[in-house]
């Protein structure tokens, strides 16, 4: 018996995994990335209606493995439009287009990163100072997945480290050059939320924890200014 694509479309939509960060969220997904990927071998029609589902929403634990094939991938990279990133891959660095990295990066990266003056590495000694990138593996996910619109991050401590004021300053740059063209990180995003959060550490480092200060409030007014922002949340601060 045929089933309607419409009808199958329907129901793998209901596949789509969740954002956050409980244990009990990312078992759901775990069944829903299994169900999906199952799908994608099952027959071409499957293949081309779960594409799509599977890779709307990203939120895994092996942010850098899913940012790489993403990075070879850009089509499939074009599709996400949610993003949940963990605490770890807000802080844990990765070194990008240069002798230690090791990996094969598609070319169009290359001339993409040097749009992030703010990312490029010190100069390798040992190669006639040739530089690459040092960022964080957050990061390197939204300079690959430019129609994200919805990004959520663990710790309130965890974004200034994802998205640096001095990152979001080129990206606004750059989406002012390029106000109508797409690859332009956070220019479709809508809606950022940030939570469990703890502190803001700021350029004020004797701030009280749970407190926002002058250096939090500055970088905060960075990502208001972004061009299709409609909401910024901020999960509840500790009580001390």
């Amino acid at each position: 018996m045929n089933i309607p694509e419409e009808l199958l479309e329907n129901i793998l939509w209901h596949l789509k995994p969740s954002l956050g960060s409980s244990l009990r969220v990312r078992d759901d997904n775990s069944v829903s990335y299994q169900t999906l990927n199952s799908c994608l071998r099952a027959s071409k029609t499957l293949y081309r209606l779960a594409e799509p589902v599977l890779y709307h929403t990203i939120n895994t634990d092996n942010l850098f493995t899913v940012a790489r094939h993403l990075a070879l991938n850009p089509s499939l990279a074009d599709q996400v439009r949610e993003l949940s990133v963990n605490e770890r891959d807000s802080h844990e660095f990765v070194q990008l287009i240069d002798d230690t990295d090791g990996q094969q990066w598609p070319e169009y990266l290359h001339d993409r990163m040097s749009s992030y003056p703010s990312c490029r590495s010190m100069p390798n000694l040992s190669n006639s100072g040739r530089r690459g990138y040092s960022l964080p593996i957050a990061t390197l996910t939204l300079i690959v997945c430019t129609n994200v619109q919805t990004l959520i991050l663990d710790g309130v401590s965890s974004a200034p480290q994802a998205l640096t004021e001095t990152l979001l300053e080129e990206c606004l740059a750059l989406g002012r050059v390029h106000s109508s063209g797409p690859q332009v990180p956070l220019a479709s995003l809508r809606e950022f939320r940030i939570e469990c959060p703890t502190t803001i550490r700021g350029s004020d480092h004797n701030h009280q924890p749970g407190s926002l200060n002058v250096g939090a409030s500055h970088w905060f007014s960075r990502p208001l200014q972004l061009p299709k922002i409609e909401s910024i949340k901020v999960g509840r601060l500790p009580q001390y």
